[in-house]
């Protein structure tokens, strides 16, 4: 068992980190739909959660970054040059042209997200092959995931259910066509989002818009540097996701969440969390409807 497996097991409970030093009187109700805490141990929680944000109070503003930003070199760059021509970079390039491979400090990436979801780290530490630069790379800008998932179709074949542990799973690419002589047929593609490291640089402050989990790993494992897609923006992005995100106010302070922060035990707490799948149904209907 290697040192990821050992700070994250597969156990039967599923257990995650919560960034809770940043969260506010709400904390109650997220421990309460987040986690299988007890009432009782909600109520302790909260009084030690109190603790946490008067830590968080004390510590320093966050200094925007202005030290050289570094891009990849050698095998890396190949890797990187070949992503270019996928798919979802062709699409990001379009939307933001100034999109750009590059190496940012750890220590300066802010989260978004409350909750790291060990589950989830797990799942993606096998697809890490090595801690070399190039694997480190494929690891950040994956080109493909595997989706993991299991189908129900209706007796009647109008409805199709899909659930995955994945939660990243996700309708996409939905294609209408014409079969000539026959009909028209519709399609959907229902697929694992490759969840790269996609940071945004706004007045010198990384906020990591996705790839959270891929980020954590490789923080935990002492990478000083991660790998990202950076893309320059004049405000902070607006996020979404199936697990909770701060709000902007939050993001936008002196001193914001980092993702570093998830690994001080004085800013975050370990919780056991209720399971869940990510359900996806498609259904169909046909009825008639007035027309004159």
């Amino acid at each position: 068992m290697d040192d990821t497996e050992k700070a994250f097991p597969r156990a039967h409970e599923s257990r995650g980190l919560l960034l809770w030093a940043y969260v506010g009187n709400e904390i109650g109700d997220l421990l309460r739909g987040l986690t299988k805490l007890s009432s009782d141990e909600i109520k302790k929680a909260v009084l030690d959660w109190e603790s946490a944000a008067n830590y968080k109070r004390l510590l320093p503003n966050l200094t925007p970054y202005a030290g050289p930003i570094r891009s990849p070199e050698g095998p890396a760059k190949a890797y990187c040059d070949e992503f270019r021509k996928l798919p979802f970079f062709e699409n990001l390039a379009k939307q933001i042209p100034t999109a750009e491979f590059a190496y940012i400090p750890a220590d300066s990436i802010v989260s978004a997200l409350v909750l790291i979801d060990f589950d989830y780290v797990a799942e993606l530490d096998k697809q890490l092959e090595g801690q070399d630069s190039l694997s480190i790379v494929k690891f950040a800008f994956p080109e493909s995931v595997a989706a993991q998932a299991k189908i129900a179709v209706d007796t009647a074949g109008m409805t199709v259910t899909i659930q995955s542990s994945q939660k990243t799973m996700v309708v996409a690419d939905m294609r209408v066509g014409e079969i000539p002589g026959v009909g028209v047929e519709i399609r959907y593609m229902v697929t694992n989002l490759a969840a790269v490291i996609l940071v945004s640089e706004v007045e010198g402050r990384f906020y990591l818009r996705s790839g959270i989990h891929r980020a954590f790993l490789l923080t935990k494992l002492a990478q000083r540097e991660i790998p990202c897609i950076l893309v320059r923006e004049s405000r902070v992005p607006v996020l979404a996701g199936p697990y909770p995100a701060f709000t902007l106010n939050v993001l936008v302070q002196p001193r914001p969440p980092l993702l570093a922060d998830f690994l001080d035990n004085r800013l975050a707490l370990e919780v056991p969390l209720s399971r869940m799948s990510k359900i996806i149904r498609i259904s169909a209907s046909d009825f008639l409807v007035p027309s004159d």
